[in-house]
């Protein structure tokens, strides 16, 4: 039902302004990129991992955005597909955009501005950002607000969203707990809300600093004891990049981001029978 209202909505903005839009060229655009890694280690090398990520990107006048990416990856024994994201978006005004659907989460800028293999060159991704070791949601399902001011020098960026979120996955037969990133579906009817504040304080724009913050109430199973459990993330970011330096015949380009998860305290309440 849910679903429906948002289609539906999302269908009616875009009637309201069809007349004009209509009348208007649509574009799109398809590329992407492919990777593949070399592994050498204590004297055993090999071929180990490679994708091929297709994108396709779609305007409809000047204010009506979709957008995806599915990523074909194989690696650890296996072949994988996953769908980056894919997204329907409506450019309000020159101050927000409003998008839904599945989107790279701007809780923190690695996930949606440095993530592709092309532009993060290094053979793993950041401590805590990786497939294995996760510390914050790489995309989100649901809506957000973003966008963008010049404030006569300096200029900011912001970003708001609400999603269905994280999930705590506890067995009672297994004293491990893990956080479960990579669930579309709404948990324990709470969503999860969130955003991102940056800042480019300087005329040419080479230096940004932002914050972030995610919070998750009832992450839990629900009608467990575990139900209430909520988490509590945020980041900070700094990004500098200075183009053409005579003296260096070439650029600078700093990148640094913290990230920190809180959850709350609880206690497992094992199975004994099971150990």
């Amino acid at each position: 039902m849910y679903s429906l209202k948002i289609l539906t909505l999302l269908f009616a903005v875009l009637i309201m302004t069809g007349k004009s839009a209509m009348a208007q060229d649509s574009h799109y655009l398809f590329s992407g990129y492919t990777s593949a890694g070399f592994e050498s280690k204590d004297g055993d090398h090999s071929f180990v991992t490679g994708n091929f990520a297709p994108v396709f990107l779609y305007s409809h006048g000047d204010r009506f955005l979709v957008e995806t990416e599915l990523k074909i990856g194989y690696g650890h024994g296996g072949v994988s597909t996953d769908l980056e994201y894919l997204n329907l978006g409506y450019i309000l005004n020159d101050y927000f955009t409003i998008r839904a659907g599945k989107f790279l989460s701007r809780f923190n800028t690695y996930n949606d501005r440095f993530h592709a293999a092309w532009i993060n060159k290094m053979p793993n991704d950041p401590l805590g950002l990786g497939h294995h070791d996760l510390l914050a949601l790489p995309s989100e399902f649901g809506v957000e607000l973003s966008g963008g001011a010049y404030l006569g020098g300096p200029k900011i960026n912001y970003a708001f969203f609400v999603s269905n979120g994280l999930a705590l996955d506890v067995d009672d037969h297994d004293p491990a707990v893990n956080i479960d990133f990579t669930k579309f579906s709404n948990h324990n009817n709470s969503y999860a809300v969130g955003g991102r504040f940056g800042i480019l304080p300087l005329d040419d724009s080479s230096l940004e600093i932002g914050v972030g913050s995610h919070y998750n109430n009832k992450i839990g199973e629900p009608h467990t004891p575990y139900e209430e459990v909520s988490s509590f993330s945020w980041s900070a970011d700094l990004n500098y990049l200075r183009q053409n330096i005579s003296w260096l015949a070439g650029k600078i380009d700093l990148r640094a981001q913290m990230n920190s998860m809180l959850i709350d305290r609880f206690h497992i309440l094992l199975d004994q029978s099971k150990f």
